[in-house]
């Protein structure tokens, strides 16, 4: 399904809705509702912070794995203005659990410090510093601001695989341990798998 709003290509997937749908019809903790609202706002930072700098998104596709926003080819930013946008997500995440922090310190509902972890939480894995995360394109966009590009991606390609190497091992442990966790090894197979794919693009 695709339409245009504002100028903008607004696609979404049929088997995101799909998803989504699953995951609000099977959520009774309305943790999965707090996770995909989490999800909204974090891509609302990006889309604010690209507004500000005067970089309209070309493309805004909800996918199955995600929401990507594509700005325009003819559009170039330095790379101060694309950390600022990279970083801004997470940045949306840490203010609203303060917000829910500071809500649930008085006494409005207790509820809001678990949806304050949710935002940390999301705050916090897309600032790891691997490729495909927010955390990966700040690393990737400063370290092409201080040395070649060559050396950037092997820098950047190194460091994502220290990071996903024991991320992909305890979570091995956790399944041969029959502690059935599987959490952490989907994450781990989402994220070599999205490398994969952008380093194929």
């Amino acid at each position: 399904m695709t339409f245009r709003f504002k100028g903008i290509t607004v696609k979404v997937s049929y088997l995101f809705l799909a998803v989504v749908g699953l995951f609000l019809i099977n959520d009774e903790s309305f943790i999965a509702k707090n996770a995909v609202l989490t999800a909204f706002i974090h891509e609302l930072g990006h889309l604010t912070a690209m507004s500000f700098l005067n970089c309209v998104p070309k493309t805004i596709a909800f996918q199955s794995f995600g929401i990507k926003i594509e700005k325009s080819t003819a559009l170039t930013l330095n790379y101060n203005k694309e950390m600022i946008i990279y970083f801004a997500g997470p940045a949306m995440n840490i203010i609203c659990a303060l917000i829910l922090i500071l809500m649930y310190y008085l006494k409005i509902d207790d509820t809001f410090f678990q949806t304050a972890l949710i935002h940390i939480f999301t705050a916090l894995f897309n600032l790891l510093p691997i490729g495909v995360l927010d955390g990966g394109n700040i690393l990737r966009s400063f370290l092409k601001k201080h040395m070649y590009v060559n050396t950037a991606e092997i820098v950047e390609n190194t460091v994502s695989a220290i990071l996903i190497l024991p991320m992909a091992v305890i979570s091995i442990m956790l399944i041969v341990s029959n502690l059935h966790n599987y959490t952490l090894m989907v994450t781990c197979a989402y994220l070599i798998f999205m490398l994969i794919l952008q380093k194929g693009r």
